[in-house]
């Protein structure tokens, strides 16, 4: 991340970011009847009990497999994402996750995948498997130590 946010907290114990536009409002405030209060402890819940969790990415050269890539497939969602050839290091795309490059290609591949219920599913497993076998806080805690014991 080549710039830092400023984190803090307001009056109202509500989480603020520094760059955000002077206008900006939670989303519980926007849309009461949407949102709640417990949102963020229902979160992975939510991503768990969705039949396809979309991604999208911002248009940066490092975004690419941000952490809502490994929350979806780590509670076995069938994740629908952007960005093809750069998530394919991370995971086989049609295999593991969806992938699309137009909208009427994700539009095309959500409506297969929902019409097709057992494609979805082993979709879904796959990225599962893909993500507690390779992409867990384990794994890059045992990378960080390998790649630190290796310079000492």
């Amino acid at each position: 991340i080549d710039r830092v946010i400023d984190e803090k907290y307001n009056s109202e114990d509500e989480y603020v970011i520094d760059t955000f536009p002077k206008n900006f409002q939670p989303l519980s405030k926007l849309y009461p009847s949407k949102v709640n209060n417990g949102f963020v402890h229902n979160y992975y819940r939510i991503l768990a009990s969705s039949k396809v969790i979309f991604n999208a990415h911002r248009n940066e050269p490092a975004d690419y497999a941000n952490i809502r890539t490994f929350e979806a497939t780590g509670v076995g969602s069938c994740l629908m994402t952007d960005k093809p050839e750069k998530v394919k290091s991370y995971f086989l795309p049609d295999e593991e996750i969806l992938t699309f490059s137009s909208v009427d290609e994700c539009v095309e591949k959500v409506n297969y995948v929902l019409e097709n219920e057992k494609v979805r599913k082993e979709i879904a497993s796959k990225g599962q498997l893909r993500t507690m076998s390779n992409y867990t806080t384990m794994h890059h805690c045992e990378k960080i130590h390998d790649t630190l014991k290796s310079r000492i």
